[in-house]
């Protein structure tokens, strides 16, 4: 795996951007984080890094 990151081979695993949408669907929609991380299957903590990650994008 070293070798292969090194080459530029392996670039980890990538951010599922549809369930990402829906958190900030579901957030806009006025749910709570738990009601969101149970929602889409992510811990509450994972939540606040892709509402957190996302927000400093846009």
């Amino acid at each position: 795996m070293a070798a292969a990151k090194q080459a530029g081979k392996y670039k980890g695993r990538q951010p599922d951007s549809e369930r990402h949408q829906k958190v900030h669907r579901y957030r806009e929609m006025g749910m709570s984080l738990k009601e969101v991380a149970d929602a889409t299957g992510y811990s509450r903590s994972q939540v606040c890094r892709i509402l957190a990650k996302d927000s400093t994008i846009t």
